[in-house]
């Protein structure tokens, strides 16, 4: 990807040959600052800035849209002679558990001077998937027990995930699943709505139900990396167990 901003009298440049990057993937490029104009620039910061946005608030008030995730000093107080260049290589890691891109939101990358200062610094989107591990027990709650993804999106720490579920679940109204994958393990919260019949009423009545795990990084991976389907298969199993009972307590 390229991308390309004036700033004037300064001219941008970053590049980097990643197209599309998944959660905790490293990965860099090159970074270039050309003065063009006819007298010396001095006291320059040169930087690349790691951030997520809404595309909502950018769009209403981009000056204070971003949340920094990683910050790369390139140049403190350079100095640009007329028609002089600067450039640099840059690299940058993404945490397992960073923003994916959806339709609310994404990574950009910033670059050029400080990202504080408005229309000095210009903005690449980034196209951000989910670790597949996490792709792999998603996976696995559609394949294996027919639920459906309808959106994921980032929101604060976890991906959401909300999740039509299949008709057999006659009892589950509603399924919404945060999920991240860390060094520690996986950090899983289910939230949903089931109805049933209540101990002492009459009828059918409705409650939300939240439900938390954390698995261990031996009961999600095997060896290899690849992720432990077969235990995601008996857990989500379990689970939807505790989820949906008979009658709710």
């Amino acid at each position: 990807m390229k991308a390309l901003h004036f700033a004037k009298p300064l001219e941008f440049r970053l590049e980097t040959p990643a197209e599309t990057l998944t959660q905790g993937e490293s990965f860099s490029g090159t970074f270039q600052a050309t003065n063009r104009g006819a007298e010396a620039l001095d006291r320059l910061d040169l930087q690349v800035t790691l951030a997520y946005a809404e595309f909502k608030a950018l769009k209403e008030s981009p000056e204070s849209a971003f949340a920094v995730q990683e910050h790369l000093e390139l140049a403190a107080d350079a100095t640009l002679e007329p028609g002089g260049e600067f450039a640099a290589p840059w690299s940058l890691a993404l945490a397992s558990d960073c923003p994916i891109t959806s339709k609310t939101g994404g990574l950009f990358l910033l670059y050029g001077e400080r990202w504080e200062r408005p229309g000095r610094f210009g903005k690449l989107d980034l196209r951000v998937t989910l670790a597949p591990v996490v792709e792999a027990y998603l996976a696995t709650l559609e394949n294996v027990f027919s639920f459906v993804a309808a959106s994921c999106r980032f929101d604060g720490a976890f991906t959401e995930v909300r999740l039509k579920p299949p008709s057999r679940y006659v009892t589950l109204e509603r399924l919404q699943l945060l999920i991240r994958y860390r060094e520690e393990g996986m950090e899983l919260v289910y939230q949903a709505k089931v109805k049933g019949f209540d101990r002492g009423r009459s009828g059918l009545t409705s409650k939300n139900v939240t439900l938390e795990q954390k698995l261990a990084p031996d009961q999600v991976l095997m060896g290899g990396n690849r992720p432990n389907r077969a235990f995601f298969k008996t857990s989500i199993e379990s689970t939807l167990g505790e989820l949906v009972p008979p009658i709710l307590q």
